[in-house]
């Protein structure tokens, strides 16, 4: 089984351990509250595919219970929480050999759950950590042979284990520079993390005349984590919703009820790393 070891203290992880260290920081997070799985996304610092999968695996065994939502401790206690003993037996008890090392033993088990949450709390800064950024690019985003183009909606997908958004600028094919027309998202749910996709949209303002031909849409630069990344495609597709565009032309009247018309790739659009 894979192992790596800690270069400050000496400690070796391995894939197995890292599972019980997971499953350790999210009880603590669920004990006494219930948790959203938002709230233990920034609790635990869990990648989201990481914390997707351990809180499965813990509602199936039951370490854990998930309604309406929310995370919650499935209320198992400590074995003999709760115990207790008349001072003067337990003194009786104490002197014979046997019983004392029974109560050490006792005593080592209900040790080791409060130190294995406290290596939990020690070891996960050590696993889990903000990638190394090694490099940037941009690409250009641009549209070709449109006619009359009022407005336009693009989704680029992208890994986001292997890239971030750095920066978003429009391209001013609709010259709409200082407008706020032009959006850019990568929370596109509004979760509090990217989606892996970057929502890019932008429109004419009324008292400006359609574009036609070909225009820069947007420059996306992009940050990565490992050298050998996959470059960001375009999405015609995303998640049911499209990559488009509207003819202003076509409803000049009410410009919003236009019909959308799909982008081909490459005829009508590309998405292109700068050299």
């Amino acid at each position: 089984m894979p192992q790596i070891r800690c270069p400050n203290c000496g400690l070796t992880i391995s894939l197995e351990n890292r599972k019980e260290t997971d499953e350790g920081i999210i009880t603590n997070a669920v004990q006494g509250r219930e948790r959203t799985f938002t709230d233990l996304l920034h609790m635990t610092k869990l990648p989201r595919k990481t914390l997707s999968l351990r809180l499965k695996e813990m509602c199936e065994n039951g370490l854990i219970i998930k309604e309406d939502g929310f995370y919650k401790s499935s209320g198992f206690s400590v074995p003999g929480k709760g115990l207790s003993f008349p001072r003067q037996r337990l003194s009786v008890m104490v002197r014979d050999k046997r019983v004392r090392a029974g109560l050490m033993m006792v005593a080592l088990m209900v040790s080791i759950p409060a130190f294995s949450y406290a290596m939990a709390a020690f070891v996960a800064p050590l696993s889990f950590h903000e990638p190394v950024v090694l490099g940037n690019f941009k690409m250009v985003l641009e549209a070709h042979n449109v006619d009359n183009l009022g407005a336009w909606q693009v989704y680029v997908s992208y890994d986001t284990g292997e890239l971030r958004v750095s920066d978003v600028q429009s391209g001013g094919f609709l010259d709409n520079h200082n407008e706020a027309t032009f959006i850019n998202k990568t929370d596109i749910n509004e979760d509090g993390t990217p989606d892996g996709a970057l929502l890019l949209s932008d429109a004419l303002r009324k008292d400006m005349l359609p574009r036609s031909g070909d225009g820069i849409l947007a420059t996306i630069a992009f940050e990565y984590y490992i050298v050998n990344y996959t470059e960001p495609t375009i999405a015609l597709n995303w998640k049911g919703f499209e990559s488009g565009w509207i003819n202003s032309q076509s409803s000049p009247t009410f410009p919003e009820q236009s019909p959308i018309i799909h982008f081909e790739v490459p005829s009508t659009l590309t998405l292109t790393k700068v050299p």
